[in-house]
């Protein structure tokens, strides 16, 4: 199971087994990451317009892959407009002292078929915390998908209170959920 990781991009691109650490990057237009809570009983959703996925991989140890993300926080869109203006401001994700928010894996732990597991650390808002997360990776389907490519797709529970994302009266998780659930599907393309 070590090098199925390796062994799915390497077959994406015809790379050569014994080839150095590797990289790829998410094809923006092609990619989503989204958000799912809940405010006062209501679910809403919401996305992030900028962001970035870079994975790095060993083809002799795929336990040491790494993954990056940085998300542009002034990016969210929740499409409402006086709630998006609210979550740039400081008892939300103070994007004036904290613009970007930042995940980190080292090390990749092998789930059942092509499913992975990872415990990142989440950099939100001045805070750092482990956030694990479970995905699935695999060849693109044809389409809208970029030809030879992957997809690196998921979820994750952040909780919102562990970075004080709704501060104040806004830190009731009666009035808004404090758990909340991001998915993302991420396509990746050779660096």
């Amino acid at each position: 199971m070590k090098r199925a990781f390796i062994a799915i991009l390497a077959a994406a691109w015809s790379l050569p087994a014994s080839a150095e650490t590797s990289a790829w990057a998410s094809a923006a237009d092609r990619s989503s990451l989204t958000f799912a809570a809940v405010f006062d009983g209501v679910d809403f959703e919401g996305r992030f317009e900028t962001f970035s996925v870079e994975v790095t991989a060993d083809p002799e140890d795929a336990v040491t892959a790494g993954l990056d993300v940085r998300v542009t926080l002034a990016s969210v869109n929740t499409e409402n407009e006086e709630r998006d203006t609210a979550l740039l401001e400081a008892e939300w994700f103070d994007v004036a002292r904290h613009p970007e928010a930042r995940y980190v894996v080292k090390g990749l732990a092998p789930g059942v078929t092509r499913t992975w597991r990872a415990n990142g650390e989440l950099s939100l808002k001045g805070r750092t915390a482990q956030v694990p997360l479970e995905f699935d990776l695999g060849p693109a389907d044809g389409g809208v998908r970029l030809v030879g490519s992957l997809v690196l797709a998921g979820t994750a529970v952040v909780d919102r209170l562990a970075f004080a994302v709704g501060e104040g009266e806004w830190a009731d998780p009666e009035l808004i959920g404090s758990e909340i659930q991001v998915s993302f599907d991420v396509v990746l393309v050779p660096r």
